[in-house]
């Protein structure tokens, strides 16, 4: 499952809008809890990555988190 989710982050970002269908609510709230977990994690990942090799890069996604 955890394969599935970090596909499902990797579409989200790879597109400017991204559409995802649940039939419930709570589905739908539990669904953005969990990418939100995860895509937190794969920054922090990258983010160590890049401090431990020593160079300045910008992110995998662009470097609009930069900006904020």
């Amino acid at each position: 499952m955890a394969g599935l989710r970090t596909r499902l982050v990797e579409e989200i970002l790879s597109n400017w809008t991204t559409l995802v269908f649940v039939d419930a609510r709570v589905l739908s709230e539990k669904l953005t809890a969990t990418l939100n977990d995860l895509y937190g994690k794969m920054m922090q990942q990258e983010a160590s990555s890049d401090q431990t090799s020593g160079e300045a890069e910008e992110g995998q996604y662009g470097g609009w988190q930069a900006a904020l």
